[in-house]
């Protein structure tokens, strides 16, 4: 599957699945990306590049990145600190920013009052901000629900 969702998937496949539908219909539109929504993703996420050989076959999880010093190292590193309840509490805040951000996707207009009127290239853009916010975040939460474990 897909490497954001790679920890997600054996904890929340569900999500996971849910989460890549409504990605690849906001950008299915745009620009036909939703066939390759992978190579999509893998563009966004920065430092995903870094270990690509190690790994053939199969995305790194993030969990793994991270600990290796690659992106989200500075989140793993504040998370490893965290008692149980505090990681809890922050799987349930990125899950939240997740749905509010999957809401942005489906319906920009309610979050964008002047929608209709933007230039379709920032449409596009906001579109896909919203995208890398909802990967960032799905990465960052299989982080903390590895510490979980």
């Amino acid at each position: 599957m897909l490497g954001i969702f790679c920890g997600r998937v054996a904890t929340s496949g569900v999500r996971a699945v849910r989460d890549t539908k409504i990605v690849t219909a906001a950008l299915e539109g745009l620009s036909g990306a939703g066939a390759k929504l992978g190579n999509a993703f893998v563009g966004w996420t920065k430092g995903f590049g870094k270990g690509a050989g190690q790994n053939v076959g199969a995305a790194e999880s993030a969990f793994s990145l991270a600990s290796r010093g690659g992106r989200h190292a500075g989140f793993l590193n504040r998370a490893m600190s965290m008692s149980s309840k505090e990681l809890q509490r922050t799987s349930n805040s990125l899950q939240k920013r997740i749905e509010i951000h999957e809401g942005y996707l489906a319906n920009p207009a309610i979050h964008v009052p002047n929608w209709r009127s933007l230039r379709p290239g920032h449409q596009q853009s906001l579109l896909n901000h919203w995208g890398q916010e909802i990967s960032t975040f799905a990465e960052q939460q299989s982080i903390v629900e590895q510490l979980l474990r």
